[in-house]
């Protein structure tokens, strides 16, 4: 499956087809088999027709994912014209998704902070935004980089709209230089499916060529400061969605075990309360196990009168 390439790289923009800025004052070296792909890339957001055009780059943490997005961001900038800063770098996916639907034809890299070590509240909700962030993306034209960890986290859906699948990696740890592997469109379904029926990530099974990452390049382009500001900011905010639900989850199990302790208290039975609560009596059975389950939720304080208030009227409706 692999093609056996003799790793050259070229100089941009001299090797391209495309017309980049003369001006550019960043100038570095780059597969020239990665480069070809790239200006296809750049070819499906300038055609009429709406194209997915969605770039997924993997490595573990530290192996050069947000240097080689942000390096390909800056070709796909100065081919097309498009801005590229620190403004379209996104760790939130509200923030991308919102960005993503006020505007058309940007460039936006989604920086996946710690996404593996999350609750599944706030890992559900991020992967709902995403397949925003991609729906909005193609009708907008828009051209997106996501930047992640390990692509098994990831719902199907997500993973298998990407034009392309980038692993970043070293060979051994004591190389500084890192190297890519290129997973095609068409492939990735299969690493997907290799994925669920045998846990193995198997980018070498399913690459069709690999080359060397191209330098350095990242604070010639961005900000370097304000990117890392950027992502201590997000990573501190992680987990606070979770927090407020959890409270709310903890005051509604409150509520419900004081409803189940007043009714024993008033000698009504599940029965006989169960329709004019509007539930069904298992419900009530349920709630009354609460405080096993979430014994935290009895230390939060509950006004009583609400819940007396509220079975009493409907009881005597």
């Amino acid at each position: 499956m692999e093609q056996q390439i003799e790793q050259q790289q070229k100089v941009i923009p001299e090797n391209s087809s495309l017309k980049f800025n003369p001006n550019s004052k960043v100038d570095f070296l780059i597969d020239r088999l990665l480069l070809s792909k790239i200006e296809l890339m750049i070819k499906r957001i300038t055609d009429d027709d709406e194209n997915d055009n969605y770039l997924i780059i993997d490595g573990d943490t530290g192996s050069g994912k947000t240097n080689m997005s942000v390096g390909i961001a800056y070709l796909v900038a100065q081919a097309t014209g498009r801005t590229f800063d620190n403004s379209r770098v996104f760790f939130d996916t509200n923030e991308a998704v919102n960005f993503a639907k006020k505007t058309k034809e940007q460039i936006i890299i989604f920086d996946e902070p710690a996404f593996g070590g999350l609750k599944s509240e706030w890992r559900k909700k991020t992967q709902i935004n995403l397949i925003k962030l991609l729906y909005t993306a193609r009708v907008k034209r828009h051209f997106v980089i996501f930047n992640l960890v390990k692509f098994c986290k990831f719902s199907d859906d997500i993973i298998e709209k990407a034009v392309a699948l980038l692993r970043i990696y070293r060979q051994d740890e004591s190389q500084k230089r890192r190297s890519f592997l290129y997973i095609p469109h068409k492939n990735i379904p299969s690493l997907m499916d290799f994925w669920h029926r045998k846990h193995i990530r198997a980018y070498y099974r399913f690459k069709t060529f690999r080359g060397n990452v191209f330098r350095y390049v990242l604070p010639e382009i961005i900000d370097k400061q304000l990117y890392n500001e950027q992502k201590d900011k997000a990573i501190e905010m992680i987990g606070d969605d979770d927090e407020k639900i959890d409270l709310k989850t903890k005051k509604l199990h409150k509520l419900q075990l004081g409803i189940v302790k007043f009714i024993k208290e008033k000698k009504i039975t599940q029965e006989e309360i169960a329709p004019y609560l509007g539930v069904a009596r298992n419900t009530l059975s349920e709630w009354g196990k609460l405080g096993e389950k979430d014994p935290i939720s009895l230390e939060i304080p509950l006004e009583m009168s609400t819940v007396k208030e509220l079975i009493i009227d409907n009881h005597q409706t």
